[in-house]
């Protein structure tokens, strides 16, 4: 929805980059409930069990880093506009 929308004038003020970052992060952190959701009666191996379990931390925090890294990205572009507003004001 994003993508189709990108050049609507409600989606542009919120920066489509910023946002279809923040859905992966969010796409990630949530695979890390379908990982950590398979067991045994699934059919999957001990081996494949384990393999399954080690990725679900690097879903979980991966997830977290790219969210984040979107939200602190754009709280730091917002804080530059303001700095460069409050600039111009006393000058």
């Amino acid at each position: 929805a994003v993508y189709i929308l990108r050049n609507d004038e409600s989606m542009k003020s919120t920066q489509p980059p910023f946002v279809m970052i923040l859905c992966a992060g969010s796409v990630l952190l949530s695979c890390t409930i379908f990982v950590l959701s398979w067991d045994e009666g699934a059919g999957f191996s001990d081996s494949q069990l384990d393999a399954l379990c080690t990725l679900a931390p690097w879903f979980f925090f991966g997830g977290h880093i790219v969210s984040f890294s979107a939200i602190f990205t754009k709280l730091y572009r917002l804080d530059k506009v303001l700095q460069l507003r409050y600039q111009r004001a006393t000058i």
